[in-house]
């Protein structure tokens, strides 16, 4: 069983991460340094925009980095279910209803509805990992239960 204090990702999010973190490294941060070279060499630091915009950047960078590193250092290796889901979820304290379709279970942090990806860790992927099409399912988010309905169930091609 996985270690609760640990995030789940899927090899393709390992990868993703990876090679976000490089492209921070080696070509974002040396990029914003060179900025902040820049600005230096344009005298009184106090009233430079340009060096406070590339320190805030920076600031930014150094703060994904290490985001990533975390997770990179506290993760454990899941496999993404092959199973594309067609969705009709229900607010129950409202009643309001919306049909996602092509949703599939990855290893996201967060929900990444570009790309169509519940996270492995969320209510949700918990909730239809095992459902069938017809299926009704109970979750919350943030004390709201919510009701899915499972329209259609196909594996990935």
């Amino acid at each position: 069983m996985a270690d609760k204090n640990k995030i789940r990702l899927t090899r393709e999010d390992v990868e993703k991460r990876q090679s976000e973190k490089n492209q921070l490294l080696n070509v974002e941060r040396e990029e914003v340094l060179r900025q902040l070279s820049e600005a230096r060499s344009h005298g009184d630091l106090s009233e430079n925009s340009e060096y406070e915009d590339a320190k805030r950047r920076l600031t930014e960078i150094d703060n994904k980095i290490a985001e990533i590193n975390f997770e990179l250092s506290n993760y454990v290796l899941e496999e993404s279910n092959n199973n594309i889901y067609d969705l009709e979820i229900e607010n129950t304290a409202n009643g309001r209803k919306k049909v996602f379709e092509g949703l599939s279970i990855g290893g996201s942090v967060e929900f990444d509805l570009a790309n169509k990806e519940i996270p492995l860790d969320s209510p949700l992927a918990n909730a239809i990992k095992d459902a069938k099409q017809g299926d009704q399912v109970l979750y919350k988010v943030d004390e709201v239960a919510f009701r899915a309905t499972v329209l259609s169930v196909k594996e990935k091609k």
